[in-house]
């Protein structure tokens, strides 16, 4: 419906049309507006609201009104072109209908079984229901239309359908009102409504009776637990004086022990850093890094330990390299060698740190020696158990380094600088089982150790390098026939005297 050229309002089938396909309109002299479609006529009354349908059953014949064939005549009938030929609709009101049609409920199921209509109280999974209604009409029973609504679930009355049941899945606890009517060809809706009243009864743990019987439950636990803490406090404070007495001494006897872990802290320190550094962390919280001029840096590398490591369980391996790197310890402490670090079959040391040793690079190539000779007596017992050899390469560089302390809760003390670069590609220069030095090396050693000149090397990074294989010590400074032991005299020269016999 249009006013001012707006559509205001829209009729369709779900209002009460037959059909939404409209053929033709016209109005009578009494304002009612008569629609032909393609089911049959449909008249609607502006003030009274609502469609009275002319179907075949109702008289109407014409089936299916053609396109705009409607015409009025002076007395006010108007003609309907149809697929029958011309049909006449007078304009008097004694044709309408007024008595609505009768509606009715016919019965229910409940869970998909039929349930008596007086047995209304349903438990909690009884939650499917099916409503089935009906109605009486004398005219036209098959345009007689519905609209339903449960009360408690629907805001508002369902659209308007030809359906005689209504299906509700899934209802959750409650008490509902179920209201349907009907309305026939003239428009009219069935008053009052036909109605039914049913309840869902909630679950036990859902009823008044178990709310309140909890609510008694948790006051009474309630309650109990306040009186049961009230002693508890009573009886801890008790406790806890007697505690505070025990506590006591335990802080005596935990005082005392705490300053013998202490010492052992202090003891454990010193085996991971230097004294004098392990002194200035705990003096300052920190150590300082410094530049040390004249030092000398011992690299070795294990040749064919990849190859032996595949071989090996991780616990042979582990216990082999541990065997192996405590021998190396045990070596470079005798000279006073400060152990840097180890990565994986990696050893690093460097002697002239923390403190500076004129002889730092002496001790080094002894201790090089001796660590070569104990991998070479290794190699030949491997050998001889069908395992695969560890052979040693070794490399040394003398120069400057910085070194200090690295880490906050895990100290480390290490050094850098190009020295350590260049020991290390003098480590990977080499060939295995020799000692491989620098030019720099050679020449701080040169008079107490035979050395064979390999000339310039190129290392990588690093460019042409002077290397010299050690041969043995010199006679005069040797202290065994193959010159890898030093002598007495040897050792007192280099200021070595703890361990002097083992070495000699």
């Amino acid at each position: 419906m249009l006013e001012e050229g707006r559509e205001v309002r829209r009729f369709t089938e779900t209002e009460g049309l037959l059909s939404n396909t409209i053929k033709a309109l016209g109005r009578d002299q009494f304002g009612h507006v008569w629609i032909g479609t393609n089911k049959g006529l449909n008249k609607w009354r502006p003030k009274k609201g609502g469609f009275i349908a002319f179907t075949e059953r109702a008289g109407f014949t014409g089936i299916e009104v053609k396109p705009n064939a409607v015409w009025t005549t002076k007395s006010g009938d108007l003609w309907f072109g149809t697929v029958n030929g011309a049909t006449r609709v007078g304009s008097g009101k004694g044709a309408e209908r007024s008595i609505a049609p009768l509606v009715a409920l016919r019965g229910w199921k409940v869970n998909l079984e039929d349930r008596p209509m007086d047995q209304v109280r349903l438990g909690h999974s009884d939650r499917n229901v099916r409503i089935a209604y009906g109605s009486v009409s004398l005219s036209d029973p098959n345009a007689v239309r519905y609209m339903y609504r449960l009360n408690g679930l629907d805001d508002d009355w369902q659209p308007i359908t030809s359906e005689t049941d209504a299906y509700y899945p899934a209802l959750p606890p409650g008490t509902y009102t179920f209201q349907v009517k009907a309305m026939d060809r003239s428009g009219l809706w069935s008053e009052p409504p036909a109605e039914m009243e049913f309840t869902i009864l909630p679950p036990w743990y859902r009823s008044w009776w178990f709310y309140t019987a909890l609510a008694l439950v948790v006051g009474l636990s309630l309650f109990s637990y306040i009186k049961v803490r009230e002693r508890q406090l009573r009886l801890r404070n008790l406790v806890l004086e007697k505690k505070v007495e025990e506590r006591t001494a335990e802080v005596v006897a935990q005082s005392k022990e705490i300053e013998g872990q202490k010492g052992r802290i202090e003891d454990l320190l010193l085996n991971i850093l230097p004294k004098e550094i392990s002194e200035e962390l705990k003096d300052k919280g920190k150590a300082t890094a410094r530049r040390h001029d004249e030092v000398t840096v011992l690299f070795t590398d294990m040749k064919g330990f990849t190859q032996a490591a595949e071989k090996m369980t991780p616990e042979e391996l582990v216990n082999e390299l541990d065997e192996c790197f405590i021998q190396f310890d045990e070596i470079v402490g005798r000279y006073g060698i400060e152990k840097i670090k180890t990565i994986g079959d990696s050893y690093m040391c460097a002697a002239g740190v923390p403190t500076s040793d004129p002889h730092h690079a002496h001790k080094c190539v002894l201790a090089a020696l001796e660590i070569r000779d104990l991998m070479e007596r290794w190699r030949k017992a491997r050998e001889a158990q069908g395992k695969t050899p560890w052979v040693l390469r070794i490399g040394l560089h003398s120069g400057p380094v910085v070194a200090g302390v690295v880490g906050k809760r895990k100290f480390a003390y290490d050094i850098w600088g190009d020295t350590v670069n260049t020991a290390s590609r003098l480590e990977s220069s080499g060939a295995p089982g020799e000692v491989n030095i620098s030019g720099a090396t050679f020449a701080l050693v040169k008079d107490r150790f035979e050395c064979e000149a390999r000339g310039q090397v190129a290392a990588k990074n690093k460019g042409a390098i002077d290397m010299y294989f050690v041969r043995g010590i010199k006679e005069g400074y040797r202290g065994d026939a193959q010159g890898i032991r030093p002598n007495e005299r040897f050792l007192a020269d280099i200021g070595v005297t703890k361990g002097a016999e083992q070495l000699a």
